[in-house]
């Protein structure tokens, strides 16, 4: 199985919404071969990720939609205190 596939068993068994399993699949679409490994780790090492990074990409649409730049500036600082934890 490929990893996109799993990376979509995976949503599709959590419990997150029909309308936010959908999200994923469109932006799996745009997200590398190579790169899809580390969304499936993190998936695997921790299931609230799947939640946590739903929120996360919601929040970056609504941003890029409504064209916030501010609230884009404010995600991005979040990720950075994510990551570096």
């Amino acid at each position: 199985m490929d990893t996109r596939t799993q990376i979509l068993e995976k949503i599709s068994q959590s419990s997150l919404p029909q309308a936010d399993c959908h999200l994923w699949q469109g932006v799996l679409a745009y997200i590398p071969d190579n790169l899809q490994s580390h969304v499936l780790n993190a998936f695997n090492q921790n299931p609230d990720a799947i939640q946590k990074l739903t929120e996360n990409l919601k929040t970056k649409i609504a941003a890029i939609e409504t064209g916030d730049s501010v609230e884009w500036k404010k995600i991005l600082e979040q990720e950075k205190v994510l990551l570096a934890s």
